[in-house]
C-alpha cells in the first residue's frame, strides 16, 4: 500500500470568521452537500438508486446494500483530470458484519460517468490498533470489494497491514468465473501533511482482471471493466494532488480515486447504531449548535479568531485530529459557552444534526441519536481585555465561567489566548499554568 504525501500551500486568509474556510490552496479534495452537485451527477445517483433497489433478473446474482445518503459528498480531482464523487451508503439491518458502503461516480475527462459500490470489511485486530487520529488507512487490514450498481461483485482484496496478500477468500466470489479474474490489487492512501503530522485524506484504489470478467472487455450495465470507460494509469501522475505510484504493474490496470467517507463505521464501532448516545443531551449540556467556522489549519484559525474579534471572547476546541472549530462569540468579558460530552473516555462537541453536517471531515465523529458528535482534545478561547488594560491576559486568577467549563469537561486541556501570551487552566488550579510568551503565529502549535 503506496502513501503519498500532499504538501499543499496555504491561502493567505480573510478576517472575516463568520466565513467557513479551508485554507488549502492546491487540495484536490472538496466536501460539499448534495444540494450543491450538478444536476447530472444527481442524475447519476439517481440511476444507481434505482438499480441498488433493482428486484429484477440480477437478484440470485448481486448483493442488497442500503439507500445512499444524500448528505456530505467527498469530491476527488485528480491530476489528468478524472473527477469522483462520494457518497456514503446506509448499512442493511440484515448485514451483521462490520463494513461500510460507498457508491463512488467517477467522471472522466471526456464527461463519460461510471458507478461503482465499493465495501470496507476491516479486520478486527485492525480497528482495536487504530490511533488516535482514527482510521489508519496506509496499515489496513481486511477486505475491499468493489460492485457495480446493480449490486453484482467485479473484484475484491485482502489486505495485511497495507500489503495486498492477492487472496480472495469472500464467499460471494465462489464459483464466480467471471468475475474471479478481478482483484484489488493496491490502495494509495493520499493526503496533507500540516505541523509535522500526517492526515489521511483519500484513498486510490487499483484492480486488475486478467481475462475472463477483465482487461480489454466491455462493461456490465455501466461498470467499466479493465479496458472499459474507466481510465487507465498509463504512467502519468494520478491522485491526491502529489501523483500515484500505484500503477506497479500492468498498464492496464483501472484505477478508482475516491474520498472515503468512513463516518458509518465509526458510527458502528462506538455506538451510534444502538442508539448508546441519549437523545436529551440539550438537557445535560449547554448543547451548541453547528460551529460558526471551522479551520483544517488551527494555527490560521486562532490567528483570525485573535485579528477579527478584539471586542469580544471568542470560543472554539480543537478537534482530535488538530482542527479548529469556533463555536461561540460572547461579550466582551466572556460568558457561558457550548459544552462538551463524554462518551468511551472520548470527549466530543455535539450539535443537533437538523443543523446539517460539518464542512469538513474529522476523523472519528458520531452521528447518533439526532447529533453529529466531533472528538476534541481542547478547548480555546480569547481574552479581549488585555488589549486594554495593559496586562497579558492570563496574569489574573481563573474566572468562575472558565473554572466552570474546565470542571465540566476535566478529558481535555484548557487553554486562553492572552496579548502574546497563552496559558493552561483546569477546574482545580485558581491561576493559571503553563504560561508562554510570544508571538501567536508561534506560540498556537502549542495549543493542543
Amino acid at each position: 500500500m503506496a502513501l503519498l504525501l500532499c504538501n499543499c500551500q496555504k491561502d493567505e486568509l480573510p478576517t472575516d470568521v463568520e466565513n467557513t474556510l479551508t485554507p488549502i490552496s492546491q487540495s484536490p479534495i472538496q466536501k460539499i452537500q448534495y444540494h450543491q452537485l450538478p444536476s447530472y451527477i444527481k442524475d447519476q445517483v439517481n440511476n444507481s438508486a434505482e438499480r441498488i433497489a433493482d428486484k429484477g433478473l440480477l437478484k440470485k446474482t448481486s448483493t442488497p446494500f442500503g439507500d445512499i445518503i444524500q448528505d456530505q459528498v467527498g469530491i476527488l480531482t485528480t491530476n489528468d483530470g478524472v473527477s469522483s464523487y462520494t457518497f456514503a451508503m446506509k448499512s442493511l439491518a440484515s448485514n451483521n458484519e462490520l463494513s461500510i458502503d460507498n457508491l463512488v461516480i467517477t467522471e472522466n475527462s471526456d464527461g463519460t460517468l461510471s458507478s461503482q459500490i465499493i465495501r470496507y470489511k476491516p479486520s478486527e485486530k485492525w480497528l482495536q490498533n487504530r490511533n488516535s487520529k482514527g482510521l489508519n488507512w496506509d496499515n489496513y487490514s481486511g477486505e475491499i470489494m468493489i460492485y457495480d450498481d446493480w449490486g453484482k461483485l467485479k473484484a475484491v482484496g485482502e489486505f495485511l497491514n497495507g500489503e495486498a496478500t492477492r487472496k480472495t477468500t469472500n464467499k460471494e466470489m465462489a464459483g464466480r468465473d467471471d468475475v474471479m479474474d478481478c482483484v484489488v490489487t493496491e490502495v494509495s492512501v493520499a493526503g496533507l501533511e500540516q505541523n509535522g503530522e500526517f492526515y489521511p485524506t483519500d484513498i486510490i484504489i487499483d484492480y486488475h482482471c486478467s481475462s475472463g470478467g477483465g482487461a480489454g472487455g466491455g462493461s456490465d450495465h455501466g461498470l467499466p471493466n479493465g479496458g472499459g470507460e474507466f481510465p487507465h494509469n498509463t504512467g502519468g501522475t494520478h491522485g491526491g494532488g502529489g501523483g500515484s505510484s500505484a500503477n506497479n504493474g500492468s498498464s492496464n490496470s483501472p484505477q478508482i480515486p475516491t474520498v472515503i467517507d468512513d463516518r458509518l463505521l465509526f458510527d458502528k464501532i462506538d455506538g451510534g447504531e444502538s442508539n448508546a448516545i441519549p437523545e436529551n443531551l440539550e438537557s445535560l449540556i449547554n448543547l451548541g449548535t453547528k460551529p460558526i467556522a471551522e479551520y483544517s489549519d488551527k494555527c490560521a484559525g486562532i490567528q483570525n479568531i485573535w485579528n477579527s474579534y478584539p471586542n469580544n471572547e471568542v470560543s472554539g476546541y480543537i478537534t482530535q485530529d488538530n482542527q479548529l472549530l469556533v463555536i461561540d462569540v460572547l461579550p466582551y468579558n466572556g460568558g457561558t459557552t457550548s459544552g462538551t460530552y463524554t462518551y468511551n473516555n472520548i470527549t466530543y462537541y455535539p450539535y443537533p444534526d437538523s443543523s446539517g453536517p460539518p464542512t469538513n471531515s474529522y476523523n472519528g465523529m458520531l452521528h447518533s441519536s439526532g447529533y453529529y458528535l466531533i472528538p476534541v482534545k481542547a478547548s480555546v478561547h480569547t481574552h479581549s481585555p488585555c488589549r486594554r488594560d495593559g496586562t497579558n491576559g492570563v496574569s489574573h486568577g481563573v474566572g468562575s465561567d472558565d473554572l466552570t467549563r474546565a470542571l465540566k469537561a476535566p478529558n481535555i486541556k484548557h487553554f486562553i489566548v492572552g496579548c502574546r501570551a497563552i496559558a493552561e487552566y483546569n477546574g482545580t488550579k485558581s491561576n493559571f499554568f503553563n504560561i508562554q510568551t510570544g508571538f501567536l503565529s508561534t506560540l498556537c502549535k502549542n495549543i493542543q
